[in-house]
């Protein structure tokens, strides 16, 4: 039996796939089959009852089913009076009562009659499907689906031919530009469809794989009709993807006749020949399309897409370790299977580093989280040295890692930043911050020395050509250039005084094309013993992004500032909004629209942005939220201690807000001095008109869970917190990781420092569900 709680987005009420509890029925041995499901957070549910599988060996005293259980795919829903039977007939498990659990109270009698043997997917679900419309569809028990690094257990189904993924019918335009830069795509038919006027659209599972299939449905056409169209996509386990075409028959809609094929989303690509492609036609991290003007040649015919590798990778650009520097890594495994990991140590060259176990394997039971220094993955010395790159191969997706680089192997810690691992390598980066130089960051005591180094790691193969173009604050041409040859598995790390001709940096960004393949990428900032770490930017297709990090004054003797960095990436001028809001969501000011010009950078501290006082005065916290009037502005926040930046941390801006995110360490360790004792920290602001209810649940290493807190967030408030105080439970504990759910799209992230804030570190999450 199992209690789903629901969400509302946009007035469509769907289920949390992740946000559910279940029982087995009689676990008392009453043998009278009652269960209960205790300590649920206040909300709406359904419930529902599954059948156990062939190799469940827990007991029950009334199952499973002597029949049914084997091919129970679609479960039965709890309907209220209905499971009585006297509506005659059995009732479709499309019929589904809705469950209000108040804090305090039992909701009771939920008596159950399996009355429904249908495999079919809800009708419900897709048959009201209209004009320009979507529906959320989540798969069926124990389906998920691997797509371009990243694996899902829901779709939207689109009306216009097509399924996408972190978002559905976002546009009535169905140009290759849309196709491009949209959400993760699979598009059998991208164009202008309308089941409202004939046809219908259903889903269901078959062929080993979940079917959508458009059956009948014609073009939008106003009076007078256009003829049907029926056409399926099929979505496999390992991450084949089938298309298949009946009867179609199309006009050009807005000089676009359709577009067909797949794309990761928010990424350039070239149009190709589908019909002259191999059989099944291999994909791997780029767009792979056809655009059809007046002939379309697929109907009667089969497309098959097949990962050109069913191993994913995730991707470390930069590690350094020798005696005292160190590269931590830690990975959640939150996947459905146990992941056979296999690490490989890369240098410059992209030959594998003389360590003594390089690659390095290691197994990750699902739900567990496994952390390790770099050097311990290869079996070598912490005094062994290793310079270079790391890129993890495992057989499962849902993987959460980040790393960290510190010091403090041969003394205490002192410095500490990191990011999160890559997944998908790009054609253009773009590298925000830049300080390099004598005297080239600011401080209230004065300017400080600092060193930018930027780290390209190429993926593939096949050699690349990146092309390094530093752009000043102002905007415009590109103020230099340099060009360097990444061998297949290569890297570069140099610092910007190598790259370019100058002698002091302190503003502009560094955009990175790269030709024959892709690259990831990785900086890091050091002044004297303070690191930032960013990872390299695939640019913001959106036009919102958001920072819950906005800090400025003095609170009891600790200061602290908060430096803001806006990119515009585009090719067109951008008018850009600022709003700051205080920790309840109240507005603190409203700055802008101001014009961002093409190449031009905005850095600026937020206490002289939004007149937040002098820097020793009140403490101010809160949130930033950026617009812009189009796509490609970019950006992050830098803040720490502002009288010498002993202390700082750097996040990217967040552009694709979600509704659950795994961080991927707990760091609350509790040691004799303050040096040693170290604390990990959450920070939350709910963009939303509506409160959010946030789960967060932090596991050990193991697997068990150690705590579990639920908090309401106001409308725009933002909440900051160690986790020891979140979950008190946590406290001591080092290794494990955490999972937040919400029930409203969220911005998020951690923070990990000591107790004399000797060093920040800064991470978005490892893992994250839109």
């Amino acid at each position: 039996v199992l209690a789903v709680r629901l969400e509302e987005m946009d007035g469509v009420v769907t289920e949390d796939a992740r946000d559910r509890v279940s029982v087995v029925t009689d676990f008392a041995g009453t043998l009278d089959g009652s269960f209960e499901l205790p300590g649920l957070p206040p909300g709406d549910y359904r419930v529902r009852i599954e059948g156990l599988q062939p190799g469940f060996t827990a007991g029950s005293g009334v199952g499973p089913f002597d029949v049914r259980f084997t091919n129970f795919v679609f479960p039965d829903y709890y309907n209220g009076a209905g499971e009585s039977g006297a509506e005659g007939g059995t009732v479709p498990s499309d019929e589904r009562t809705t469950l209000t659990v108040v804090a305090g109270a039992e909701v009771g009698g939920i008596d159950f009659v399996s009355d429904d043997s249908s495999d079919d997917l809800p009708r419900s679900d897709l048959t009201t499907l209209g004009d320009d419309d979507s529906r959320t569809l989540y798969f069926p028990p124990g389906f998920s689906f691997p797509f371009f690094g990243e694996t899902y257990r829901a779709v939207y189904v689109n009306s216009d031919g097509n399924l996408s993924f972190e978002g559905g019918q976002e546009q009535t335009s169905r140009s290759e530009a849309n196709f491009l830069g949209g959400p993760p795509r699979i598009a059998p038919l991208y164009t202008d469809l309308n089941p409202a006027e004939q046809g219908q659209v259903r889903g269901a599972m078959a062929d080993g794989g979940f079917r959508v299939t458009w059956d009948g449905v014609p073009q939008f056409s106003g009076p007078g009709g256009r003829p049907p169209n029926t056409f399926s996509v099929t979505l496999l386990p390992n991450g084949n993807i089938r298309f298949r075409y009946q009867t179609i028959q199309l006009s050009p809609v807005f000089g676009v006749q359709a577009v067909v094929g797949i794309t990761p989303g928010r990424r350039p690509g070239a149009a190709t020949d589908l019909s002259a492609q191999p059989a099944p036609i291999p994909f791997l991290s780029a767009p792979l399309y056809q655009v059809f003007g007046a002939n379309f040649d697929l109907s009667n015919s089969e497309i098959l897409f097949e990962p050109a590798t069913n191993e994913f990778s995730l991707y470390f650009p930069f590690v350094q370790a020798d005696g005292n520097n160190f590269t931590g890594v830690a990975i959640s495994n939150d996947g459905l299977q146990t992941a056979e990991m296999v690490l490989e140590a890369l240098a410059a060259n992209g030959q594998r580093q003389n360590l003594p176990q390089n690659p390095g394997n290691a197994s990750l039971d699902p739900g567990l989280q496994l952390a390790r220094l770099s050097t311990e993955f290869f079996g070598a010395s912490f005094r062994d040295t290793q310079m270079g790159w790391m890129r993890l191969g495992s057989n499962v997706a849902e993987l959460s890692s980040f790393f960290q680089l510190g010091n403090g192997l041969a003394g205490p810690t002192t410095r500490l930043d990191g990011s999160v691992a890559s997944r998908m390598p790009s054609n253009v980066l773009y590298f925000t911050r830049l300080y390099d130089g004598p005297s080239s960051f600011p401080t209230l005591n004065g300017p400080r020395d600092a060193t930018t180094l930027l780290a390209l790691a190429n993926p593939g193969a096949s050699a690349v050509t990146a092309t390094l173009s530093l752009f000043g604050s102002m905007g415009g041409d590109f103020i230099e250039q340099a060009t360097r040859q990444l061998p297949g598995g290569g890297c570069l790390r140099e610092s910007l005084d190598s790259l370019f001709d100058t002698d002091v940096v302190s503003n502009g960004f560094v955009r990175v094309d790269v030709t024959g393949g892709g690259a990831v990428g990785f900086e890091l900032v050091q002044v004297g013993d303070t690191l930032l770490g960013l990872n390299a930017s695939t640019g913001n297709p959106g036009s919102v992004s958001y920072s819950a990090q906005l800090a400025h004054g003095n609170s009891a003797g600790t200061r602290i500032f908060t430096s803001m960095k806006l990119v515009n990436t585009s090719n067109e001028p951008r008018a850009v909004t600022l709003t700051a809001s205080d920790q309840n969501g109240a507005v603190i000011r409203v700055v802008g629209p101001f014009t961002l010009n093409p190449n031009a950078s905005f850095q600026r501290d937020v206490g002289m942005v939004f007149a937040l006082g002098p820097p020793d005065g009140p403490p101010v916290a809160g949130s930033l939220r950026v617009e812009a009037t189009g796509p490609g502005v970019i950006g992050d926040v830098v803040f720490g201690d502002p009288d010498n930046a002993r202390y700082a941390a750097a996040l990217p801006l967040q552009a694709v807000l979600f509704r659950r995110a795994i961080f991927g360490q707990v760091a609350n360790r509790q040691a004799s001095t303050a040096a040693a004792s170290t604390f990990t920290g959450l920070a939350f602001h709910n963009p939303n008109t509506q409160s959010a209810s946030i789960t967060i649940r932090v596991f050990t290493e193991g697997g068990t869970l150690r705590g579990t807190r639920v908090i309401n967030l106001a409308p725009g408030a933002r909440l900051s917190e160690v986790v020891s105080v979140l979950v008190p439970a946590t406290a001591g504990q080092e290794r494990g990781f955490i999972e937040v759910v919400s029930d409203r799209p969220l911005v998020a992230q951690q923070l990990f420092g000591n107790l004399p804030l000797d060093f920040l570190s800064a991470v978005p999450p490892g893992l994250a569900t839109p």
